[in-house]
């Protein structure tokens, strides 16, 4: 460097501390000492083996209030057959009424199997059970009767067979007003199939007052859904329109299987990555999974559903508002 005073020439120790000073700089405003990572959450949830023969028992109501209710669950059987033969399931469907005052338990239009003929057109024909039947309506004493004898050797012959659940669907739009305690069904069933190889679902009144729409009314079905719940089975609102998400998951609780797997954490939708047994499933209304926020849960659909004993692996990134979520390690 020239000057009016000549060269500079910096000392020996000006040149250590410029050399010092820049190290500070550079270690301030320079490439940081610690890296910046995203870490992903992973849960892995495993399939019931399930039961894929099974016999299902429907009961329908039949009282004077139920042609509205009627024609709505048979809109939406096809759903309810398309899930039996997803998984090819070895089933068996029967169908009788909650009027118990002559002929109680008697399965009308016979048994119908996978190798029927039409067998969603003679499903939608035998829940078509009229408004003729009793006011007190008793679908447990029905299911009771539909199992015992002598209709089990009769009438109802080859309805229960050995090694296969039962699944049974009452449907109605009053509550049970059968003559037995809850605990005294719930043990005959215990007697017929053993622990836990047999379910009562049911379609019915709204806990704890009923339910009313412009389509469909009915009172709270207290005691079938006590016993839905003790033997777990599905419950669901009979004032609906749409019997598509109900007609599934009767399917699928028949079969001890589910379509919903809940997640511990709410997660950013957007990093979701599904797996079944390895397998990458991608996200898709149809035959794929879907996010469901309300229920915090992935909800497969069609082929997409799991399979028994299959381990479904999702991982995602937790969500944390609308910031972009990073977690910091010193290294």
């Amino acid at each position: 460097m020239y000057g009016m005073f000549g060269t500079f020439r910096p000392s020996p120790r000006q040149l250590l501390r410029g050399a010092a000073l820049g190290a500070v700089l550079l270690s301030q405003t320079g490439c940081p000492d610690y890296s910046v990572t995203r870490l992903s959450d992973m849960e892995t949830f495993y399939q019931e083996d399930g039961n894929l023969t099974v016999e299902f028992l429907w009961v329908m109501d039949n009282s004077g209030t139920m042609s509205e209710e009627q024609e709505v669950v048979v809109a939406g059987l096809g759903v309810f057959v398309d899930v039996l033969e997803s998984f090819g399931a070895d089933w068996q469907i029967g169908v009788t009424t909650t009027d118990v005052t002559s002929g109680g338990g008697l399965i009308q239009s016979g048994i119908l199997t996978p190798l029927g003929a039409d067998v969603e057109a003679a499903f939608a024909s035998a829940l078509e059970v009229g408004k003729a039947g009793s006011i007190e309506e008793a679908g447990l004493e029905a299911m009771r009767l539909a199992t015992s004898e002598p209709l089990l050797s009769g009438d109802n012959a080859g309805f229960i067979r050995d090694g296969a659940g039962l699944s049974v669907v009452i449907v109605s739009d009053e509550d049970d007003q059968s003559p037995l305690a809850i605990s005294e069904y719930e043990a005959h069933l215990a007697a017929l199939k053993g622990a836990q190889a047999a379910r009562v679902s049911v379609v019915v009144g709204d806990l704890p007052a009923g339910c009313a729409t412009s389509y469909a009314a009915a009172d709270a079905g207290e005691r079938y859904r006590t016993i839905s719940t003790d033997t777990g089975g599905h419950s669901d609102t009979i004032c609906r329109r749409d019997f598509t998400p109900t007609m599934k998951a009767l399917a699928l609780n028949g079969l001890g299987l589910t379509d919903t797997f809940n997640l511990a954490v709410v997660p950013e939708v957007g990093s979701i990555r599904v797996t079944v047994d390895g397998v990458r499933v991608y996200q898709r209304p149809e035959n794929g999974w879907s996010y469901d926020p309300g229920a915090n849960a992935i909800i497969f659909d069609g082929y997409a559903i799991p399979g028994p004993g299959s381990q479904v692996v999702v991982e995602y990134y937790a969500w944390r508002g609308t910031e972009l979520q990073t977690d910091t390690a010193t290294q």
